[in-house]
């Protein structure tokens, strides 16, 4: 097992890895092109950094952290007419989860736009991806402790991470290591942890 900083070179392995162990994402409903043009803007942002690990060099886990607030508007620039016919194709074939999770994702920027929680200048954690069949092995949490040594994290006395839903599996992963519960903000766990050198 390798820990390997995230490279360009790992693009489409971690697009799969994303978008068959993590549906409920935002980003996975949208698909392949979506989530690959993300993680490529990722990683042209300089403090933006990630790791994989690899098992019988295959990746099965990936953790990402930094600032994806440009990623994320350019991304929704670039691509906002494909978002907008997904939408509209989701209406059309009446798939209600997905409609639902749109609106969702809308009310949740809108809350948080209107009203900025006061925790965001602490750094984030972004996103911890496990092969669901490497669920339980303690990869999330190595590359989690990998993570947090890095220079990016050094002036910081705490990190935060927000979880999609607050399904008791998401946050009790992110207990075992530590963190602390924050807020919950529409249905989203905020979650902090003390850096400790």
């Amino acid at each position: 097992m390798k820990i390997k900083k995230f490279e360009d070179k790992h693009l489409n392995a971690v697009s799969n890895l994303w978008l068959n162990s993590f549906s409920e994402n935002f980003l996975s409903i949208l698909g392949r092109k979506i989530i690959t043009s993300y993680l490529s803007e990722f990683l042209k942002i300089k403090h933006n950094k990630g790791f994989v690990l690899k098992k019988n060099n295959q990746i099965v886990a990936f953790v990402l952290y930094g600032n994806e607030s440009k990623v994320i508007n350019k991304i929704l620039f670039k691509n906002f007419i494909f978002i907008i016919l997904s939408l509209l194709k989701f209406i059309i074939s009446i798939d209600i989860k997905n409609v639902l999770l749109f609106i969702n994702i809308a009310f949740f920027n809108l809350i948080l736009k209107l009203n900025p929680p006061s925790f965001d200048i602490l750094k984030e954690l972004l996103i911890v991806v496990v092969d669901k069949k490497y669920h339980g092995k303690g990869y999330g949490k190595k590359l989690i402790k990998n993570s947090i040594k890095d220079k990016y994290f050094d002036k910081n006395t705490f990190i935060f991470v927000k979880t999609l839903s607050d399904k008791n599996q998401n946050i009790k992963f992110y207990k075992k290591i530590n963190f602390k519960y924050i807020a919950k903000i529409f249905n989203r766990v905020f979650l902090k942890l003390k850096i400790e050198y």
